[in-house]
Protein backbone atom coordinates (compact mmCIF):
# COMPACT_ATOMS: atom_id res chain seq x y z
CA UNK A 1 0.00 0.00 0.00
CA UNK A 2 1.04 3.39 -0.67
CA UNK A 3 1.61 6.62 1.69
CA UNK A 4 -0.02 9.94 0.87
CA UNK A 5 -0.59 13.34 2.27
CA UNK A 6 -4.03 12.56 3.31
CA UNK A 7 -2.47 9.34 5.11
CA UNK A 8 -0.47 10.91 6.99
CA UNK A 9 -2.23 13.76 7.70
CA UNK A 10 -5.42 11.99 9.30
CA UNK A 11 -6.75 11.96 12.70
CA UNK A 12 -5.27 8.23 13.13
CA UNK A 13 -1.71 9.46 12.51
CA UNK A 14 -1.29 12.88 12.81
CA UNK A 15 -2.63 15.77 15.57
CA UNK A 16 -3.15 19.19 14.70
CA UNK A 17 -0.60 22.14 16.22
CA UNK A 18 -1.01 25.89 16.05
CA UNK A 19 1.07 27.26 13.30
CA UNK A 20 3.20 29.56 16.35
CA UNK A 21 4.19 25.62 18.06
CA UNK A 22 5.60 24.60 15.29
CA UNK A 23 8.50 22.21 15.81
CA UNK A 24 10.93 20.46 13.40
CA UNK A 25 9.30 17.14 12.06
CA UNK A 26 5.97 18.63 11.78
CA UNK A 27 3.98 18.90 8.41
CA UNK A 28 2.18 21.72 6.92
CA UNK A 29 -0.49 20.47 4.56
CA UNK A 30 -1.61 23.01 1.94
CA UNK A 31 -3.33 21.65 -1.36
CA UNK A 32 -3.80 23.29 -4.79
CA UNK A 33 -6.77 22.29 -7.44
CA UNK A 34 -5.24 18.62 -8.54
CA UNK A 35 -4.09 17.27 -4.94
CA UNK A 36 -2.53 18.03 -1.13
CA UNK A 37 0.93 18.64 -0.72
CA UNK A 38 3.07 18.43 2.41
CA UNK A 39 5.53 21.07 3.75
CA UNK A 40 8.46 18.79 6.30
CA UNK A 41 9.59 21.64 9.21
CA UNK A 42 13.37 22.08 9.16
CA UNK A 43 13.13 24.31 11.79
CA UNK A 44 12.26 27.61 13.41
CA UNK A 45 14.16 30.91 13.83
CA UNK A 46 12.14 33.77 14.94
CA UNK A 47 9.04 34.17 12.93
CA UNK A 48 10.41 32.06 10.00
CA UNK A 49 9.49 28.37 9.38
CA UNK A 50 11.98 26.63 7.37
CA UNK A 51 10.31 23.87 5.56
CA UNK A 52 11.87 21.24 2.45
CA UNK A 53 9.58 19.86 -0.07
CA UNK A 54 9.85 18.87 -3.34
CA UNK A 55 7.19 19.93 -6.47
CA UNK A 56 7.68 19.50 -10.11
CA UNK A 57 5.42 22.23 -10.66
CA UNK A 58 7.03 25.38 -8.23
CA UNK A 59 10.20 27.09 -9.30
CA UNK A 60 12.62 25.97 -8.34
CA UNK A 61 11.52 22.39 -8.80
CA UNK A 62 12.18 19.22 -6.78
CA UNK A 63 13.70 18.82 -3.51
CA UNK A 64 14.50 22.04 -2.07
CA UNK A 65 14.58 24.51 1.27
CA UNK A 66 12.66 27.41 1.84
CA UNK A 67 10.99 29.24 4.46
CA UNK A 68 7.17 31.15 5.76
CA UNK A 69 8.55 34.15 6.97
CA UNK A 70 6.07 36.47 9.21
CA UNK A 71 3.20 33.29 8.49
CA UNK A 72 3.24 34.31 4.70
CA UNK A 73 4.19 31.68 2.80
CA UNK A 74 6.50 32.22 -0.78
CA UNK A 75 5.71 32.82 -3.90
CA UNK A 76 6.42 29.69 -5.48
CA UNK A 77 3.47 28.27 -3.60
CA UNK A 78 1.13 30.42 -4.86
CA UNK A 79 -0.17 27.64 -6.94
CA UNK A 80 -0.99 26.61 -3.71
CA UNK A 81 -3.41 26.97 -0.90
CA UNK A 82 -3.84 27.19 2.45
CA UNK A 83 -7.43 26.94 4.23
CA UNK A 84 -7.62 25.61 7.72
CA UNK A 85 -11.47 25.19 7.37
CA UNK A 86 -10.71 22.76 4.30
CA UNK A 87 -8.22 21.01 6.33
CA UNK A 88 -4.97 22.97 6.06
CA UNK A 89 -2.90 23.27 8.78
CA UNK A 90 0.07 21.85 10.57
CA UNK A 91 0.17 18.28 11.85
CA UNK A 92 2.27 16.28 14.01
CA UNK A 93 3.02 12.74 13.73
CA UNK A 94 1.66 10.92 17.11
CA UNK A 95 4.52 8.76 16.91
CA UNK A 96 6.72 12.35 17.50
CA UNK A 97 3.96 13.86 20.03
Amino acid sequence: SSTNVAFLTSNEFSIPVEMRKVQPGDLIKINSKDADHLLIVLGKDGSKIIYAHSSGITNPTGVHKDQIKNGKFPKDLDIFSYNEEEGDGVRRLKILA
